[in-house]
Parts: structure tokens; C-alpha cells; sequence
């Protein structure tokens, strides 16, 4: 198994969205917001683009 943390680019920004709302989807509750929230966050004036990451993991058999 080999893990890699790198910085979020660009090209990682849908499916950082889908994980998101995959995780907090609720069956009893519909809808889920917070994978609007990650997407909205990264055009904030606060949002420090070097402080966010994705993990890479790749599995070898």
C-alpha cells in the first residue's frame, strides 16, 4: 500500500465534492449541503489553498 498526501489542485476539486457528500448523505434526512459548503469555501478570501489536501491511496497486490 503506498499513501501519498499531496496538495489539492484543481482537477481534484469534483470528486473532493462527491466525497464529501457521499459521507454526510443521510438516508432519513434528504439532501446534504456540505459538499456545497466545500466548494463554496475555496472562494472565500480566508481560504488558504496551500493548507488544503487529498490522501492518494494505491493498493498493490
Amino acid at each position: 500500500m503506498n499513501i501519498v498526501i499531496r496538495n489539492e489542485q484543481v482537477e481534484d476539486y469534483r470528486r473532493t465534492e462527491e466525497v464529501a457528500r457521499e459521507a454526510f448523505w443521510n438516508l432519513y434526512f434528504p439532501g446534504a449541503t456540505e459538499h456545497y459548503v466545500v466548494h463554496k469555501m475555496r472562494s472565500h478570501p480566508d481560504f488558504i489553498k496551500e493548507l488544503a489536501f487529498v490522501i492518494n491511496v494505491l493498493f498493490y497486490l
